[in-house]
């Protein structure tokens, strides 16, 4: 009896809260139901190169629910939402090395976080959003950059992947 009586307890605290709310509203995620025009910032170099695969869950994802559009495009401010890609950054990092002192494996990670402004007000915040992955020393200096090459991609787009689903979560 008691078991259940906690059970309960713990049940309508959680659901008073609004805990199980979260992310699950009348809008896209985080965007808010009454927005009807959303851009999307870089404010470096590095985010420059991550906007494109989180535009591209945009346009497929987000359906009828809002218009993409270019940042600087007049909009009604009320009923736009500015989302920014701020504090992104890439390091390649030496992370093993053999007898000698010399990298054998490098790790390369991309990070950043998102926030999404409105009316120029922060909104909502994503927190840290990272990947990383591991170069492995094969070849010679021209496989490592191949190497380096691949895994950035890759990265990039789990990155976006994740970015996207921490927007349309709310999480």
């Amino acid at each position: 009896m008691m078991f259940r009586t906690l059970l309960i307890a713990t049940s309508l605290l959680l659901g008073s809260c609004g805990y199980h709310l979260v992310g699950h509203g009348d809008g896209a995620g985080v965007i808010p139901a009454d927005v009807r025009t959303v851009s999307l910032q870089a404010t470096n170099e590095v985010a420059k190169t991550l906007m494109p695969g989180l535009e591209r869950h945009f346009l497929r994802q987000s359906g009828e629910s809002y218009e993409l559009v270019a940042t600087g495009k007049t909009v009604d401010s009320e009923r736009h939402a500015a989302i920014r890609l701020e504090q992104a950054s890439e390091s390649f990092v030496p992370s093993a090395f053999d007898s000698t002192g010399v990298a054998t494996q490098y790790r390369l990670t991309i990070s950043g976080n998102i926030r999404v402004y409105r009316g120029g007000k922060v909104i909502w915040d994503s927190g840290l959003i990272s990947e990383a992955g591991d170069v492995f020393v094969t070849g010679g200096p021209s496989g490592v950059e191949a190497s380096r090459s691949r895994i950035q991609r890759d990265l990039r787009k789990q990155w976006a992947g994740r970015a996207w689903s921490r927007l349309s979560s709310g999480f």
